[in-house]
C-alpha cells in the first residue's frame, strides 16, 4: 500500500484574513473547534474536511505557508524513522492528535517540508468517504514537489511512501510522477531559479469558469499572481498564486478525462 496526501493546513498570521480570502475564492466554510490542542479552524467543502488554519504567533519566525499531510502506508513511527535514516530533518516529532491520529513535521533531504500522518482506524475500516474527490470544484486536486534533486526526491518518497515513479512529457521537459495504489499521487519537478526554496505545492480546482477569472478573483481578494495561466496539454490549465496573507498555492482547471 502506498501513501497519499489527505489533509492541508495553512499557517497564517491573520486567521480572519485567511478565512475571508478562501471562502471568497473557493466557497469553503469554516468550522472552529476546541480540543486539548487548543483552537483549530477547519476548512470544509461539501460537508467534508479539507484542512485547517494554524495561526502564526508574533514570536514565530516562519512565513505563511501550506503544509501537506502524507498518510503513512504503515505506522508513522516507521515512516519518520526511515525518513531520518535517509537524511530528512525531523522538525516536529511524532505527536498524538486526540481522537484523530498522529502527526509529525519533517523536511526531506532537499528541504521541502511535509507532515507524515497516521489516522486512527475508522468504523468500517475505510476513511475514503471522508475525503473530497480530486477534481471537485474547490478541492485539492494535485500535489507537486519543487526540488533541487529530482532523482534524490523520487528515491526518498518511494522509500518512505511506497510510491513508484514514471515520467511523462511536460511543458518544460520531462515531468516525473509519484504513483500510488490509485494512480498518480504527485508530481516532481526541478526547482526553477526564481523559486526561493524546495517546497510542496498544493493545487486546488477552481470554482470559476476559467483560470483567468479565478486570477481576477485572487487579485480582488488581496492575493497576487506568481505564474500563469499556463496550459498543460490534455491535463489542465494552471497558475500559481499567493493568498492575502502571503502563502503560495496552485490553481487548476482540469481537462475532463474519459
Amino acid at each position: 500500500m502506498s501513501g497519499r496526501f489527505v489533509w492541508y493546513d495553512l499557517s497564517a498570521p491573520d486567521v480572519e484574513q485567511a478565512k475571508a480570502f478562501y471562502t471568497g475564492l473557493f466557497g469553503w466554510t469554516v468550522q472552529t473547534v476546541e480540543g486539548e490542542w487548543g483552537v483549530y479552524h477547519m476548512w470544509h467543502l461539501d460537508g467534508k474536511g479539507i484542512g485547517g488554519i494554524m495561526p502564526i504567533g508574533p514570536d514565530q519566525q516562519i512565513p505563511p505557508h501550506w503544509l501537506s499531510y502524507l498518510h503513512s502506508p504503515g505506522t508513522i513511527e516507521d515512516m519518520v524513522a526511515r525518513a531520518e535514516e535517509l537524511g530528512a530533518n525531523v522538525m516536529q516529532p511524532v505527536m498524538p492528535i486526540p481522537g484523530i491520529g498522529k502527526m509529525a513535521v519533517i523536511a526531506d533531504p532537499q528541504g521541502a517540508a511535509f507532515a507524515p500522518f497516521e489516522t486512527l482506524p475508522m468504523e468500517g475500516g475505510n476513511d475514503d468517504s471522508m475525503l473530497v474527490a480530486p477534481g471537485t470544484k474547490g478541492a485539492p486536486t494535485w500535489n507537486e514537489l519543487i526540488t533541487t534533486d529530482v532523482d534524490g526526491a523520487v528515491s526518498f518518497y518511494s522509500a518512505i511512501g511506497g510510491f513508484t515513479a514514471s515520467t511523462m512529457d511536460g511543458v518544460n521537459g520531462t515531468y516525473t510522477l509519484l504513483n500510488g495504489d490509485k494512480g498518480p499521487a504527485a508530481g516532481v519537478m526541478q526547482k526553477p531559479d526564481e523559486a526561493p526554496q524546495p517546497a510542496w505545492v498544493v493545487y486546488f480546482e477552481i470554482t470559476q469558469d476559467s483560470v483567468e477569472a479565478a486570477l481576477e478573483t485572487v487579485k480582488s481578494l488581496g492575493g497576487q499572481v506568481g505564474m500563469g495561466p499556463m496550459d498543460v496539454p490534455g491535463i489542465a490549465t494552471i497558475a500559481v498564486v499567493a493568498d492575502a496573507v502571503g502563502a503560495w498555492f496552485g490553481l487548476m482547471k482540469s481537462v475532463p478525462q474519459g
